[in-house]
């Protein structure tokens, strides 16, 4: 009697077992229609995005939803692509441009919290397709190589594509600048880029402000407006070769702008038109000190100077080139910016050395991007006898 209730038991138990992994197996996500998922317990999320987990330390690149302990992974998911660019509005940017046309592919992105903040400074958050994730430094490839004049190059990266298709954390460069690679998607981009209305608003004024005596010396004609941007501030004190002898020169931008100013009023001034150069710089006065004299550049770095934090200063003064025709600058991205969002002509230096910015602009393969060649101001070097 005791036996055979033993063995009643025992044969309790190995059916309670029993039920228990056949249920057990009906609700693994193995068996479910979805994509095929590992389970990882103690899992360390290196990428958190919204409420899910995006690569942890424990698989290889997976999305994770579930309690911190016990995450549920997909095994195979988009390769995500990042950047570690910590520069300014004009570098942060092409970060951005650069991410949006590589996920045009199928890759997934991210801006890490140094971009968004740059980004949300002088552009409405809710017009971004990629947004900010936690990022710590799990292993990344990069997707990029540099040539001999700076430029970053992803020609290998569009050829091979596939291998790098999934479950790899891709790395563009820092300051990934290539404005002939999403200068194809520009009329998107600018959809991204959506000012805040307080920055319009200031730019808008600025323009009206110091142009007002100047319109109305030309009150029966079609004003034209050109930005202009003369880089200063740190390029004044590059120690890079190419550029020791004629950047820090205010003689040969002097000319460079001067000849410039003429080109465009030949091109554009006629009996129905008259331009208005919208000269902009980290130094207004230095502008001012030095085209001050010409009848038709305004220097709207002097107006609503209070209208706007500092920190958004730099913004306006892009929104204030979107309002141009036209538009001449030196050399930086920011400049370049200005460029990418004219209709009309953009004139560059040009030397013909191996500086970044020429290379870059060259390849924008545009028919308006019009390069000057200003060796003929650079006085030569001394000869040593």
């Amino acid at each position: 009697m005791n036996m055979t209730r033993q063995n009643f038991f025992i044969f309790i138990l190995i059916c309670l077992l029993v039920f228990q992994h056949l249920f057990m197996h009906l609700q693994s996500p193995d068996t479910m229609e979805t994509q095929s998922t590992m389970l990882y317990d103690k899992f360390e999320c290196n990428i958190q995005q919204g409420n899910k987990c995006l690569y942890g330390a424990k698989s290889f690149f997976s999305l994770c939803s579930g309690p911190p302990e016990q995450l549920i992974c997909k095994d195979q998911i988009s390769s995500v692509l990042f950047s570690d660019c910590n520069g300014r509005l004009g570098n942060v940017m092409m970060t951005y441009a650069t991410l949006l046309f590589f996920s045009k592919y199928g890759f997934s992105a991210l801006l890490n919290e140094y971009q968004e903040n740059v980004l949300n400074n002088a552009f409405q958050s809710d017009a971004f397709s990629i947004k900010k994730e936690i990022l710590k430094k799990p292993p990344t490839h990069n997707v990029y190589s540099i040539n001999e004049h700076g430029e970053y190059i992803y020609d290998e990266f569009l050829e091979n594509m596939e291998s790098k298709r999934y479950n790899l954390l891709l790395d563009i460069g820092v300051y990934p600048l290539n404005f002939g690679l999403f200068y194809q998607i520009r009329d998107e981009l600018k959809k991204h880029f959506q000012f805040h209305p307080e920055i319009m608003k200031s730019a808008k004024d600025a323009i009206n402000q110091s142009t007002w005596e100047i319109r109305k010396n030309y009150d029966d004609k079609a004003i034209v407006y050109v930005g202009v941007h003369a880089r200063r501030g740190d390029y004044l004190n590059l120690k890079k070769p190419e550029f020791q002898d004629f950047m820090a020169d205010d003689d040969v931008w002097r000319q460079y702008f001067s000849y410039c100013f003429s080109l465009i009023r030949n091109r554009v001034d006629h009996s129905g038109n008259k331009t208005i150069f919208l000269m902009t710089s980290e130094d207004t006065d230095w502008l001012k000190n030095n085209f001050g004299s010409e009848p038709d550049v305004a220097y709207p770095g002097y107006y609503g100077v209070e209208d706007l934090p500092g920190e958004k200063m730099p913004a306006r003064d892009l929104y204030l080139f979107t309002q141009c025709d036209h538009m001449i600058r030196s050399y930086g991205t920011f400049g370049m910016w200005g460029g990418f969002w004219s209709t009309g002509i953009v004139l560059y230096p040009y030397t013909g050395r191996s500086i970044e910015e020429e290379h870059i602009s060259a390849h924008v393969n545009s028919s308006n991007w019009e390069p000057i060649d200003i060796n003929r101001f650079i006085k030569p070097k001394p000869t040593i006898k």
